[in-house]
């Protein structure tokens, strides 16, 4: 989540000259470990911090496409927590700036919060979809669960 991190890159590709569409993501401010002593406060390897700050690098360096997780679940040892009302001032200030949001579903309860934001206008449509299968405690890696995950999707979602 470093910026200059995020900067140094961006413009490397932007400086080669390869016409290529640049995808960052939000999503390393939504991780939270629990304390091994108490669980309620945070952990080593807690990134969860403020919408803002999760998309700070997307708003000055500008990139075609920004990953946008709609899911809160378990990655083995850490959780990632993607609360509904960050994901909306997440998504109204990309989109503000020209930044097509790329919603990262990892299984259907993802898929009904992307529902519920286009239907409140918060996300534009047709909505761009990564669907995300086979990490662990998400939906599961077979061609039932992408047809299934498929059939969940908007009708005119890309």
């Amino acid at each position: 989540m470093k910026m200059d991190l995020y900067r140094d890159v961006v413009e490397r590709i932007r400086g080669s000259g390869v016409d290529v569409v640049l995808n960052l993501t939000t999503g390393p401010g939504a991780v939270f470990v629990p304390g091994a002593e108490n669980p309620a406060v945070a952990g080593p390897g807690t990134t969860l911090c403020a919408p803002a700050e999760r998309i700070r690098h997307v708003l000055e360096l500008k990139p075609e496409i920004c990953t946008l997780d709609l899911n809160t679940m378990w990655f083995n040892t850490r959780a990632a927590i993607n609360i509904p009302d960050h994901v909306a001032e997440m998504a109204r200030a990309v989109q503000a700036i020209g930044v097509l949001p790329e919603l990262e579903v990892f299984d259907s309860g993802d898929i009904q919060l992307a529902h519920h934001l286009i239907r409140d206008e918060v996300l534009k449509s047709p909505a761009l979809f990564q669907i995300v299968l086979g990490i662990r405690f998400g939906a599961i890696s077979t061609p039932a669960s992408i047809m299934h995950m498929q059939s969940l999707l908007p009708a005119d979602a890309a």
